[in-house]
């Protein structure tokens, strides 16, 4: 999963806390 800067994977969709 591509981890953007807000912290949401573009691919996935999961959030990174």
């Amino acid at each position: 999963d591509d981890a953007v800067a807000n912290g949401v994977h573009a691919i996935s969709g999961v959030v990174d806390s």
